[in-house]
């Protein structure tokens, strides 16, 4: 910028505030004394202190005197730099403050002429053990480190936390009225006290970092193991085409140290056929008394000219190649054949063990096969996805919203079913109220599933029916929508206008479409009548208003109880209708004579007759409803892998972790929260298909979840929001040549 350049907004503002700020200076006032009693006289000690940060380094020293129990601070001096403009590490950067600071400890003691205790302070445990440890750092901290030990004791030196760190202040920055409020220059408040008050810090030390900084050096190392090739060869590679790659490889190097044609380029399907053929001499060197045993009389075996064991089999006559009518015979029991039955079965598209076994015994005679390709199978992640069946749950009992005798349409469950098309093209939909108690319904129309239109309908439900105290819904956006708007409100307010309850809003677990099967039920029959009266035929929205009042009086007028055949000395049944209107009146004319004392025998003898009706009620019907079915117990538990049931392909099912399940009223579970790639979700069991994948076998780095399963697939998990979800647990496959 130009001298006369007008200055950017943003720099014109910290530019006045550091200039408000800059008369607080004329107030730091520094004594001029480093001690109020005479040195000679007193004990003294020098403190050192160095800092770091991403802006710049820092140390100070203060003077320490005590004489008599009366202690003081003064600082001596300070210096702070700011960072080179090259990038620079944080732990470099406190190494370079612990250099200015050894120089100002060692100009301190030479101008004071001290010859006292010195402690040099620092909150960087890796710059604190270049300092302490004398190994060969490399040039950037060797030479520091070497003026670092000359101007100080490597034994004064002492790890503090970087809260009591003086020289952080300095380090990042401040202006003045912060420097006037915490006044810097008295030194921490703790070295006022006694030595055993003063801060501790346990050192917990990055070891990689440290050792970054040694030098590099060459050396040469003969090493003598006992371990086999093989298995080393199997720990460090997890696929069968990669380990004979590496011996060809191993093989090519060996020829050119040897030879002067060198082979160059791509490995040819000479090389690797030769280095499967060693591979396997070697795993049939090493069991071969297995082979032996095993094959027994039963076989005939014969070396060939490579050396290699092999099977004589019924088929020498046959123009079969020569390895299937000869298979080389090798054991079950071996990583390397493991690593190898493991490919096959991808290559062979994750098909049935009986394939998988004819398919192997065309070059190989495997000895304990079927176990062998069952455990590749059972541990395939791929074949567990598409065998796992749906977790198990037990039947839970009837809440007791259902089962206590309560007014009609006190605890409803509501529901929609549709669309219809009406005459003019447009479509509706039915809204079903039921009343979970006496099995009731309430049919509403409406063209829209918006929140507002199914608000309409449950006004007008609430207007013919009455208030409901409990609502049961699944959850469709309309319901978890008018859930939302009835919990935003303002029910202090509401409580102080009127007398009315609260709604509580009940939502089912997602997908368990089986929990509302209370007026699921009776939306099929709903359907039933329709079909049966509708037929191919398209009607009016009055029409159809007009259709579902005439059923909704037909289905609150079916039987809940059994309906006796001989009528004569039978009871009549009971109806959900018995409990919504006034009961029909079938008795003695002459009681209808108006007037107070007759009428009130009137009352009370319907009021006797509805208590007869609820007690039927509860006799009769709630003792018929009993569990059908076995129950079965569930065996999933937290930590478990599951697969989540959804519309999509079998394929394309999340994977999801259980970290949580709930159990119910009866104390049984039957519900699971899991953790997904779109964060938390609760499901029934139902829905959850158990891989037989624990959180163990997941947990921490990848390697160690690969060496259980043998490295085919990999779970990738990220945690999100430091996330703890889910990232998309995928099974990846690993390709190969």
């Amino acid at each position: 910028m130009t001298w006369d350049e007008q200055l950017p907004e943003d720099i014109l503002s910290q530019f006045k505030d550091w200039y408000d700020n800059v008369t607080y200076l004329n107030n730091c006032r520094l004594p001029r004394r480093l001690s109020v009693d005479l040195l000679p006289e007193c004990s003294a000690s020098l403190h050192m202190f160095c800092d770091a940060s991403k802006d710049g380094y820092a140390a100070c020293v203060f003077l320490r005197t005590e004489k008599e129990g009366n202690v003081s601070v003064r600082l001596i001096s300070a210096r702070s730099r700011i960072c080179p403009p090259e990038k620079i590490t944080i732990p470099r950067l406190e190494l370079l403050s612990a250099l200015i600071g050894s120089r100002l400890l060692k100009e301190a003691r030479g101008n004071l002429n001290l010859n006292c205790d010195e402690f040099c302070w620092i909150d960087s445990g890796v710059a604190l053990c270049w300092i302490k440890r004398e190994l060969p750092w490399n040039t950037f901290v060797g030479n520091r480190v070497k003026e670092i030990r000359q101007n100080s004791n490597a034994n004064n030196w002492h790890h503090i936390p970087g809260t009591e760190n003086w020289a952080d202040l300095a380090s990042r920055g401040c202006n003045a009225r912060h420097l006037l409020e915490v006044r810097w220059w008295e030194g921490p408040s703790w070295l006022l006290q006694q030595p055993d008050m003063w801060p501790r810090s346990a050192l917990v030390v990055d070891e990689k970092t440290v050792n970054k900084e040694l030098k590099k050096s060459v050396c040469q190392v003969n090493v003598c193991s006992d371990v086999s090739i093989i298995d080393q060869l199997s720990n460090y590679f997890s696929k069968y085409t990669k380990i004979v790659r590496m011996t060809a490889w191993i093989f090519r190097f060996s020829h050119n140290t040897r030879h002067k044609n060198k082979r160059k380029g791509e490995l040819t399907f000479e090389e690797c056929d030769e280095a499967e053929k060693k591979l396997i001499r070697i795993i049939q060197q090493e069991n071969k008394e297995q082979i032996e045993k095993q094959s027994g009389k039963s076989r005939q075996i014969y070396y060939d000219t490579d050396m290699i064991m092999r099977v004589k089999t019924k088929l020498l006559l046959t123009d079969f190649p020569e390895c299937t009518k000869s298979p080389m015979i090798v054991p079950a029991k071996n990583v390397i054949i493991r690593r190898m039955v493991e490919q096959r079965h991808l290559q062979l598209l994750h098909t049935g063990a009986n394939t998988m076994i004819t398919d192997l015994r065309k070059r190989f005679w495997i000895l304990g096969i079927r176990l062998l390709v069952k455990s590749v199978i059972d541990k395939c992640v791929v074949c567990r996805r598409h065998r796992s069946q749906p977790t198990p749950a037990p039947a839970a009992p009837l809440p007791l919203d259902r089962v206590q005798l309560t007014a009609p349409f006190q605890v409803t469950g509501v529901d929609l079913a549709g669309p219809l098309y009406l005459q003019d093209g447009e479509k509706c939909w039915i809204v079903l109220y039921t009343c979970a108690v006496y099995r009731a319904v309430h049919l509403e129309l409406t063209k829209s599933l918006s929140t507002e239109a199914f608000l309409r309908t449950f006004r007008r439900f609430i207007a013919r029916r009455g208030r409901s105290s409990i609502m049961i819904s699944d959850n469709g956006t309309n319901f978890t929508g008018t859930r939302n708007l009835l919990r935003d409100i303002d029910w202090d307010e509401v409580q102080r206008q009127s007398t009315i309850q609260r709604i509580k809003w009940k939502l089912n677990v997602p997908t368990a479409a089986w929990w509302g099967g209370f007026f699921e039920r009776l939306i099929k029959v709903m359907k039933d009548l329709l079909r049966r009266v509708l037929g191919t035929s398209s009607v009016s929205y009055d029409e159809m208003q007009t259709l579902l009042c005439d059923c909704e009086a037909v289905i609150n007028d079916r039987p809940l109880t059994y309906v006796e055949d001989d009528k004569a000395n039978a009871l009549e049944p009971l109806r959900p209708s018995c409990f919504l209107q006034t009961l029909p009146q079938t008795d003695v004319t002459d009681l209808d004579q108006i007037d107070s004392k007759n009428l009130n025998k009137r009352l009370r003898y319907l009021q006797k007759l509805r208590s007869d009706f609820r007690q039927r009620f509860k006799n009769e019907y709630l003792t018929t409803l009993v569990q059908r079915g076995k129950d079965k117990n569930s065996t999933l538990k937290v930590g478990d892998i599951v697969l989540i049931e959804t519309e999509d392909k079998r394929i394309k099912w999340p994977l999801g972790l259980v970290v949580e399940i709930i159990t119910g009223n009866d104390g049984v579970n039957r519900t699971a929260k899991v953790r997904t790639s779109a964060g938390l979700k609760t499901r029934p069991f139902q829905r959850l298909y158990r891989l037989e994948i624990s959180s163990s076998e997941v947990e921490g780095d990848e390697s160690n979840y690969e060496n259980k399963i043998g490295k085919r697939y990999r779970i990738v998990i990220n945690p999100s929001s430091t996330s703890s979800t889910m990232s998309g647990a995928e099974v990846q496959q690993p390709a190969y040549s």
